[in-house]
């Protein structure tokens, strides 16, 4: 990813940090509703999920400048991943579900060049994880 890209991410990320929480809810609404068939891999507290996913995007967020830094984490998050079962395939729907709360959440204010940005982004992060197929 080139740098201004990572800015933009990294600055549209902090524009959400203030109403996180809602953003996670409104993810994982989002998500069931695209695709009901993952619902069954979250068996715990969703709000405790919703840490959890706030946590990683987090993570990697802040290291995607520096990418071999948090290489590792995003390998053992990919890994288990793997183990509830998360497939490569079910980021589509990651994706489509997290780009409409984005967009949700930041109304007009988000750009078509932020748009791109993330998508660089989660490809990035999803290739890094290497999820099983």
């Amino acid at each position: 990813m080139k740098s201004a890209q990572v800015d933009l991410v990294q600055q549209s990320w902090k524009k959400i940090m203030p109403n996180r929480a809602a953003f996670a809810a409104r993810f994982y609404t989002t998500l069931f509703e695209r695709d009901p068939t993952l619902r069954k891999l979250f068996k715990n507290d969703m709000r405790a999920q919703q840490t959890h996913f706030l946590t990683a995007m987090g993570i990697a967020i802040a290291g995607l400048k520096e990418l071999h830094d948090i290489a590792p984490y995003l390998q053992q998050l990919g890994d288990r991943h793997g183990l509830y079962g998360v497939k490569k395939a079910d980021f589509v729907s990651f994706t489509s579900a997290f780009f409409d709360t984005l967009s949700h959440e930041l109304g007009a204010t988000l750009t078509d060049e932020e748009r791109l940005a993330w998508a660089d982004a989660f490809r990035t992060i999803v290739t890094a994880m290497q999820v099983p197929a």
